[in-house]
């Protein structure tokens, strides 16, 4: 019924093919790279409890940001995180998962939610 719901929405389809494009664009533009490892770094600042507007999670968007040279492209990585963040996307997709028999997979929502917030400091 979940599942029914999701696919049946108009603003559920409209963002999903707003995710699907935005994710062609990361990918010719190489920032998909930047969003994994940014993602990767935030899932284990939210596992050692770092509150986004810390001193440390200013570190944390440094380390993201720095080594790849990436940090004058700060506010086009959270442009593209805040398109791509939709927690009922993931949703489709674990639920989608399920149906098919596959084992569940873990949720990066609260680690892009983190991020965004830090991005947004």
């Amino acid at each position: 019924m979940e599942l029914a719901g999701l696919v049946s929405d108009r603003d559920f389809r409209r963002r999903t093919r707003q995710v699907m494009e935005r994710g062609i664009q990361l990918q010719a533009s190489g920032l998909d790279d930047l969003v994994d490892w940014a993602t990767q770094h935030a899932v284990a600042a939210l596992l050692r409890g770092c509150l986004p507007g810390s001193a440390e999670a200013a570190k944390v968007v440094n380390r993201i940001l720095e080594p790849n040279e990436w940090s004058a492209r700060r506010e086009e990585l959270l442009a593209s995180l805040e398109v791509l963040f939709d927690p009922r996307i993931e949703r489709y997709w674990q639920l989608t998962a399920i149906i098919n028999g596959l084992p569940p997979f873990p949720t990066y929502a609260p680690a892009l939610e983190w991020l965004i917030a830090a991005l947004r400091r």
